[in-house]
């Protein structure tokens, strides 16, 4: 799309010829071509070492001139990835508005490589354009507020690079200039559109989160959690994925999710960063009226004589049901099952056992009771995962909290 806004170029009874644009906005008063020609090689070569190779910057130099330019305009461009970085959704709109406003600039410039950009600061553009808007170098030092021998080295240097006639007589602009202000008021407003187009798109994806929920039954009430948040926040949208962790991982990696509910046993490849929300601890569940409810000095002889509904192996809630029997002969197991639903429903209709979470029972107890806690070794581990650098906006820093107090029982959803 072409980001062209056209300046508004009047006469003055003087001769003289008046610009009237509309200003930057204050973020992007502090933006120069300099970190804008390093966004671009970033986000082109997918790392930020190359980019700083590309633009003659050490990679530290480079790091806190992107971070500068994401402070300064407000926005979150790029984050890390597994390799390199990664622009986000509103970074990769910004990036080809760029990409375009930089090759419009050299062309205006008339600068032979756009190598020669890195010579080229945001003062140096506004000090042309403010000299055709005010009519004379000292009036356009007043309005930029600096001395009029800063104004007239800006205009200089940009003349060495083009190899432009922009003065006549150290205070006004030729032909030439003119028509050089009249391009550089637009590539301004230019600037100013990318940037609102970008914000624009933030704010589309600022009302979407995607969530992954890893397949354990001690997850299964984070669908409280979502109920909850979707009261809170109508005009939000959750997109909700379940599928082996591996494959959550991933998913989280490659920024097709922003968050991963799940136990923090799993993987920590390089680039994810887990936040425990509760140690949940396991109880020993039965049908409301057991054999065993109500009683104290229940013994692994008796759970043992009981058959079990337990979970799938190499889970966290299967490994505290083997731990219970260690060493002793375990009990006769009925049902292997994840699905939360068809295990209560089982474990309501029988004298079976089974472990299930406070929470997970707290949402039963019509149908179903505690017979026996575990030890404070017996636990579930809840946490939710981000990849590094992503920052939660402040209605998905909510949810993360909302999910913490709800899963610690702190709050009932």
């Amino acid at each position: 799309m072409d980001l062209c806004l056209r300046s508004r170029v009047q006469r003055r009874d003087s001769g003289t010829f008046m610009v009237y644009a509309a200003g930057l906005d204050e973020g992007l008063e502090l933006v120069s071509p300099r970190q804008l020609l390093l966004f671009e090689a970033a986000g082109r070569l997918g790392y930020v070492t190359e980019a700083a190779a590309a633009c003659g910057l050490s990679q530290p130099a480079a790091t806190q001139a992107l971070q500068q330019l994401q402070e300064h305009i407000a926005l979150q461009l790029i984050e890390r990835g597994t390799k390199g970085c990664v622009l986000t959704p509103w970074g990769a709109q910004f990036h080809r508005d760029i990409a375009q406003w930089l090759a419009k600039l050299r062309n205006v410039v008339g600068l032979p490589s756009s190598h020669d950009l890195w010579r080229i600061s945001q003062k140096q553009l506004r000090a042309v354009a403010a000299i055709a808007q005010r009519g004379s170098v000292e009036q356009a030092a007043v309005m930029l507020g600096v001395t009029p021998r800063s104004v007239v080295r800006s205009v200089q240097n940009i003349e060495r690079l083009g190899q432009l006639s922009l003065l006549q007589s150290g205070s006004s602009l030729t032909g030439q200039g003119i028509e050089l202000a009249v391009e550089m008021e637009v590539l301004l407003g230019e600037l100013r559109l990318a940037l609102q187009r970008a914000k624009a798109a933030y704010a589309r994806q600022d009302q979407r989160l995607s969530i992954a929920v890893m397949p354990d039954p001690g997850l299964a009430a984070i669908g409280n959690v979502v109920r909850d948040h979707l009261s809170r926040y109508p005009d939000s949208q959750l997109r909700i994925q379940e599928a082996s962790p591996q494959e959550l991982l991933t998913l989280l990696l490659t920024g097709e999710v922003d968050l991963l509910f799940g136990s923090s046993n799993l993987p920590r490849p390089e680039g994810i960063v887990w936040n425990v929300l509760h140690n949940a601890a396991y109880v020993v569940v039965g049908a409301k009226g057991h054999p065993l409810a109500g009683r104290t000095d229940i013994g692994l002889d008796e759970l043992a004589a009981y058959q079990w509904v337990v979970a799938a192996e190499d889970t966290l809630r299967h490994n505290a049901f083997q731990a219970i029997f260690d060493g002793q002969v375990p009990p006769r197991v009925a049902l292997i099952c994840s699905a939360p639903p068809l295990a209560a429903q089982v474990l309501a209709q029988s004298d079976n056992l089974g472990l299930m979470t406070s929470y997970e029972l707290a949402g039963r107890l019509d149908k179903l009771c505690a017979i026996l806690p575990l030890g404070s070794d017996d636990v579930m581990e809840l946490a939710v995962a981000h990849r590094t650098g992503w920052q939660a906006n402040p209605e998905q820093a909510d949810l993360i909290e909302r999910a913490r107090l709800y899963f610690a029982g702190q709050i009932a959803l």
